[in-house]
């Protein structure tokens, strides 16, 4: 009722379609370095928006990193000035997503064990599944997020589920794998990955 949509087919490169994809996701999709949804200030005005929590925090910015540390992986295998200007950038992506799923990591304070998402406290947020989990508080500060010197203080969900982990393990592998360089870098990323699978393991196999 308000105009006329026209739908026509496009012929473009895969990197092109990427670069446009990216142009959606930052800086709008942004929240803590996680990638989450967007509301909007009023139907169709993308000149108007602000991040909410969302159940799949971890798993969206985990498939964010995977993708960055693709990116940087392909645009690393030539050398032109484009190429290095695109690592640079994939690069500085991978590792500001990587920020995001440590914070959730932190947050809860139990090494292996991950938050669903988080808000500052006061912030309103979305509901919990009670009566069985629901929202609780952290006042713990992270490097990259918290101003320092600043109050930390945190709300997390605590109902991580087995499709969190995925996106964890997904996005934390390929960075280890294609962008952390140094030992110091692959001790960050390898400490999440191992302390993962070890809380998982020493419960039976079971996400407690």
């Amino acid at each position: 009722t308000e105009g006329l949509a026209r739908i026509r087919w496009e012929y473009i490169t895969l990197h092109e379609k990427a670069r446009r994809l990216q142009g959606l996701v930052m800086p709008r999709h942004d929240r803590f370095h996680t990638v989450t949804p967007a509301a909007l200030g009023s139907y169709g005005n993308l000149s108007a928006w602000s991040g909410v929590d969302n159940d799949n925090d971890g798993l969206w910015t985990g498939m964010y990193v995977a993708a960055q540390a693709w990116r940087y992986a392909a645009s690393t295998t030539s050398r032109g000035s484009d190429d290095e200007q695109e690592a640079s950038q994939a690069r500085a992506e991978a590792w500001r997503g990587y920020l995001g799923l440590e914070f959730l990591h932190n947050v809860t304070g139990v090494p292996g064990w991950m938050g669903r998402s988080g808000v500052r406290w006061g912030t309103k947020h979305g509901p919990g599944d009670e009566p069985l989990t629901g929202w609780t508080n952290s006042s713990k500060c992270f490097a990259g997020i918290d101003k320092v010197g600043s109050a930390c203080c945190w709300t997390w969900k605590t109902d991580a589920s087995s499709d969190e982990v995925v996106g964890h393990m997904t996005g934390l592998a390929h960075l280890y794998t294609h962008v952390a360089e140094t030992a110091g870098e692959k001790r960050r990323v390898g400490r999440l990955l191992c302390q993962m699978m070890a809380y998982i393991v020493d419960h039976g196999f079971v996400l407690i």
